[in-house]
């Protein structure tokens, strides 16, 4: 079996600095090379991952269609990991091979380092059989592509799962699968839509709606997805697309619980139940 890493920077890849970590381009690391698999690597850029484009999502998609490799591993920085992971998902949907992020919380060299492991685990995940399309893998947990999100600057397990369950889990036999990815919907090969996340709250202003450039406006609202009737009201006057999302980390929206819903709905603003970052992403797809 063939694997194609493809680093990218981030943690995992750091150094310390007297200014703190810093992102270096490491070279071959054979201590990963294991007897299973043959383990190419490439390394299109090496980044803090909080200087991410979506030209460089679709850069690494776009070595991905090229490549012959029968799966994926890319490490990755964890501040935008979720990104990258709902991005490459939108632009990659009918994508068979295993496309497993990771990354880690501190660097691969470092005493203690989570790094390891978590590139253990990516490497069986891009080599199971029924893994296909785009998971993170991260402390020891298999998560969807369009479903995971950071929930921790520091702790090891930063992450978790948002309205799906966890795809999998590894243990000492090896990495056991609980659920399968479903296919996202196809939006072409770009990410060049934009989209402005705009969080709701007490003080919150509808005029500065009226300033935002943007295609698409993703308010970020209260509980099952209730906004403000003065948000509302700017929103239903506006040409521009608006989508609702809730700022809540379970539960989902569900506009048909208050009245509040209720009118959101009739101002035609779309609910969607998802991750910030997974609706980002989609409406850069979906305006590209």
């Amino acid at each position: 079996m063939h694997i194609l890493w493809i680093r990218t920077g981030g943690t995992i890849d750091s150094e310390r600095t007297a200014q703190g970590l810093r992102p270096v381009r490491r070279g071959d690391d054979s201590f990963l090379q294991t007897a299973d698999c043959v383990l190419d690597q490439i390394e299109p850029f090496c980044i803090d991952s909080s200087d991410l484009t979506c030209d460089q999502i679709e850069q690494l998609a776009t070595l991905i269609r090229g490549s012959t490799a029968d799966g994926f591993m890319i490490t990755h920085g964890t501040d935008t990991l979720a990104y990258t992971a709902a991005g490459l998902s939108f632009l990659l949907p009918d994508e068979r091979r295993p496309i497993v992020l990771t990354g880690a919380m501190r660097p691969l060299f470092e005493s203690g380092s989570d790094g390891a492991s978590n590139l253990a685990g990516a490497l069986a995940a891009a080599q199971h059989p029924a893994v296909c399309g785009v998971h993170v893998f991260f402390a020891g947990q298999l998560f969807f592509g369009t479903h995971v999100w950071k929930n921790h600057s520091k702790a090891a397990d930063a992450f978790i799962s948002l309205g799906a369950p966890v795809a999998g889990y590894m243990e000492q036999d090896g990495l056991h699968l609980l659920h399968r990815q479903k296919r996202a919907a196809p939006f072409g090969d770009s990410l060049c839509g934009q989209a402005a996340l705009v969080w709701i709250h007490p003080g919150f202003d509808p005029a500065m709606l009226a300033d935002l450039s943007a295609q698409a406006v993703i308010l970020m609202g209260y509980g099952a997805g209730n906004l403000p009737a003065r948000v509302v009201h700017a929103a239903a006057g506006s040409a521009r697309d608006f989508y609702v999302i809730t700022q809540c980390l379970h539960g989902g929206v569900d506009l048909s619980m208050y009245q509040a819903g209720a009118a959101v709905r009739r101002a035609g603003i779309v609910p969607l139940d998802v991750t910030p970052a997974a609706a980002v992403m989609k409406a850069a797809a979906v305006y590209a």
